[in-house]
């Protein structure tokens, strides 16, 4: 009796353990994740559609952002004069002002991260697949797309460097999977020039802008 009572309980952990395999690690085809994404046309243009989303919000040009620019000359005033926006009224907008500086740093770096996202599937993987490998094979709409994506990622550095001066260069997708990787650029420097980090990030959006027009 004991022997087969051990037997039992032998067979059902045994169940258990093989029961929970991969056959219940599904993948939803609803919910596209950014290791799926952007492997199509059609998906990366969605993806360059985004990129210009994110300049249309809070922090960018559609409230906070045109307001602190907008502000900072003495023939424009704030009619609002709402709570949230006084530190661009008056010009003393602390950088840890949750509104006007948090915002505007928030959504700028949106702007970059679908920017990277679109140039990380724009790659020689993608040129192989879809063109043979050829550059000159890809057509000039789609050569486009990663056009616009640096133009954006340029705005989006440009104009974080005039906010902020030494904002973090992230030039890498999947620079975003750590926060060790997040930062290690700006760590690996090692600068003691207040100024040199303003000057690598300005660097870039040459660099962008002058891909772009190509």
């Amino acid at each position: 009796m004991k022997i087969y009572k051990y037997s039992l309980a032998l067979l059902l952990g045994l169940g258990t353990m093989t029961s929970c395999d991969d056959k219940l690690e599904l993948i939803n085809p609803n919910q596209p994740t950014s290791a799926t994404f952007g492997s199509t046309v059609e998906e990366l243009n969605e993806a360059v559609i985004s990129c210009y989303h994110h300049i249309r919000m809070e922090g960018t040009y559609a409230r906070v952002g045109y307001t602190l620019d907008m502000c900072r000359g003495d023939e424009v005033w704030n009619v609002a004069q709402s709570w949230g926006h006084l530190g661009a009224d008056n010009c003393n907008a602390a950088t840890t002002d949750e509104v006007v500086c948090m915002w505007i740093w928030r959504d700028w770096n949106y702007v970059i991260n679908a920017s990277n996202l679109v140039l990380s599937k724009y790659n020689e993987e993608f040129v192989n697949k879809k063109y043979g490998g050829d550059e000159n094979n890809v057509p000039e709409s789609i050569k486009q797309l990663k056009g616009q994506a640096l133009f954006t990622r340029a705005l989006a550095y440009y104009t974080l460097a005039n906010y902020y001066q030494n904002p973090p260069l992230i030039l890498d997708y999947s620079e975003y999977e750590t926060m060790s990787k997040l930062y290690s650029y700006n760590w690996s420097q090692g600068d003691t020039d207040g100024t040199a980090q303003y000057d690598r990030v300005l660097d870039q959006v040459e660099k962008d802008l002058s891909e772009a027009m190509t």
